[in-house]
Formats: C-alpha cells, structure tokens, sequence
C-alpha cells in the first residue's frame, strides 16, 4: 500500500508540475526569433519598455524596429515622416517617442506641440498633412483640438474635406462629422464655419441633395447635436 501510495503521490506532483508548466508564460529565450517577436507585438508601448528592462535578450527583442512600426501606424495613421524621408535616418521607435512627446505637449499647447513636430521633422508644414495627422490620429485632446482649430480654418477645412457621407442619412452625417471634431457649445463663428464647410462635404457626397445653409442649422437643432 505503501508503494501505491507514493507511485500516486508521484504521478500527482508530475501532472501539477506538467500543469504549471502549460500555465506559465514561456520563457521567450526558447522561442524561435519570429515567434517572440509575434507575442511582443501584442503589448503597448508602455509594456514594451518594461519588457526590454528583463534582460539583454528582451531587451534585444523589444527594440525590433517592425514592432514599433506596427505601433506608430496604430496611434497615427497618417504621418508626413512615413514619406518625407525622415525614416531614413531614425528608427521607428525614435519616432514614436517623438510623436509620444509631441501629442503630451499638443494636449496642454496644440500650437507648441505641432510646432515641435514639425521642427522634428515629423510633420510636413502644410494645412493638408496637418489635417491628415489630426483626422487619422488615435488619441488627440479634444479640448486642445477645439482650440487649435477656431485659430486655424484652414486645416479644419481640410479635416472635414476628409470626411465621407456618401449615403449617409443628414442626422447620422452629422453626428460623425461631431465624432471627429469636438461640437462647440454656444453658437458663434466657429460653429457656422464648421456647419457650411460640413453642408459643402455632404453636398458634394451626395450629388442631387438640396440642402441649405439655414436648413442645415434648423435640422440640427431639431436633432439637438
């Protein structure tokens, strides 16, 4: 009996090491190269900077530029360093941590935080690749953007330029023409520029449609946007 006992106690302390072992996250270092890359890419930026601090290894991995590739076009969509031939001489990583820094700064000062993207050369000095960057962007500080665009008509021009309504219904046109930009809250010259550069877009996705300026302000305030 007592043998059987301990064969069972045996076979018990293998199945749970077995199990602990199927549980447990895989030590990278015995994973092929592109396999640990694979599971990195799963992580944010923030969990990719803790991951690098394990050991060389990791720390080899983590910096494997296609990953911060990957998450430079996640938050920022559109940006004129993709294209202008500032890759040539930076590594994504460097870029998303300048973009990273330019966002932080846009938040408290848009004007200063574009500004320092631009000088980076991060960003073309022009109202298209500005809108471009603002309207494909992850994450941007809508007060910031409110403010930003009541100084500068222009790039909101262009942001709305990028908006398609084709067969889309006036109310719900409108409601993700105020999902990308942040609807003011009191009428004023921001507002009525916003709404015509809005009924100007439509129009022009929508060919046939007669809709007025006026009936364009009275729709919307019927749908109380």
């Amino acid at each position: 009996m007592g043998q059987v006992s301990s064969c069972h106690s045996c076979n018990d302390r293998e199945v749970s090491s077995r199990s602990q072992k199927r549980d447990s996250f895989p030590d990278l270092a015995q994973l092929p190269p592109e396999v640990a890359v694979e599971v990195l890419s799963h992580l944010d930026a923030t969990d990719l900077c803790l991951a690098s601090c394990v050991n060389d290894l990791w720390c080899s991995l983590t910096n494997v530029d296609v990953l911060w590739k990957r998450l430079c076009y996640r938050r920022w969509e559109q940006v004129s360093a993709y294209y202008n031939g500032y890759m040539d001489a930076h590594t994504y990583k460097s870029l998303y941590l300048t973009l990273d820094n330019g966002m932080l700064t846009f938040s408290s000062d848009p004007h200063e935080g574009l500004r320092y993207l631009i000088q980076e050369g991060v960003l073309n000095d022009d109202s298209e690749s500005i809108a471009a960057f603002i309207h494909y962007s992850d994450i941007i500080s809508w007060p910031s953007l409110e403010k930003y665009l009541r100084e500068r008509w222009d790039v909101l021009e262009k942001i709305v330029s990028l908006h398609n309504y084709e067969n889309h219904f006036l109310p719900d046109a409108l409601r993700y023409l105020f999902s990308k930009i942040p609807a003011p809250k009191e009428r004023g010259p921001f507002l009525d520029r916003l709404l015509d550069l809005f009924l100007i877009q439509y129009k022009s996705c929508n060919v046939g449609l007669s809709y007025s300026t006026e009936k364009l302000h009275e729709k919307k305030k019927q749908q109380k946007l």
